[in-house]
């Protein structure tokens, strides 16, 4: 379900007329997070490393209200939750998107990505997603190292506004993990700020399954 926001009460009116019409109106950071070592936790609940920080992710993104707004013309739409959407490699080596119904448990949850992932790289055509829905969460993982920026693609800048977030393989650090995080928002919904919020609540999520 999503609710339309009147314009003339959205604390962000002057920042969404302001930016709305950029060429390029998109932030793109990277940061790394520190966080306690998840992979005792996965391997117990046999769910994948990808699977886990999916679903963190979702949870952060998900208590972020700027994260879930959307641009629909002239007019800004809120979700109350989103479709977690990511690309999966195929056979052919060519890779195809995986889209399901989130869900709030982390075992069922990682069950719908696998048979999302499965039904993906089954397929012979690229599963495209309808560029008139706007309730997705894109991710993306980049296993093939750690780059020290990444620029997802968009149709159009004038009307894209679904945030993109992608991660690289986690790093070992002593008791630690360290993993990148590229996040990509539309400037006239999401400020830094609010980047630094979702990882903060991102961080203290995953951290909240693992021992001290």
């Amino acid at each position: 379900m999503c609710k339309i926001i009147d314009l003339e009460s959205f604390g962000r009116k002057d920042h969404f007329c302001y930016f709305k019409n950029y060429e390029n109106p998109f932030i793109n950071v990277a940061t790394e997070l520190e966080t306690k070592n998840f992979i005792p936790y996965c391997r117990g609940k046999k769910i994948s490393h990808f699977d886990f920080i999916f679903y963190c992710l979702c949870h952060a993104v998900f208590n972020t209200p700027e994260f879930m707004t959307r641009i629909r013309g002239d007019n800004i739409v809120i979700h109350d939750t989103l479709y977690p959407s990511c690309p999966v490699m195929g056979a052919n080596g060519v890779f195809n998107l995986a889209t399901f119904e989130f869900i709030d448990d982390i075992d069922e949850f990682a069950k719908r990505s696998a048979k999302a992932g499965e039904n993906a790289k089954t397929e012979k055509k690229l599963q495209g997603r309808d560029p008139a829905v706007d309730n997705y969460l894109y991710a993306a993982y980049i296993p093939w190292g750690t780059p020290l920026s990444v620029h997802f693609p968009y149709r159009s800048s004038r009307d894209f506004s679904i945030p993109v977030i992608g991660w690289s393989k986690y790093k070992k650090s002593g008791k630690s993990l360290k993993i990148n995080f590229y996040i990509q928002v539309h400037h006239s919904l999401v400020d830094g700020i609010h980047i630094h919020q979702m990882t903060k609540k991102l961080k203290a999520r995953i951290n909240s399954y693992c021992s001290p």
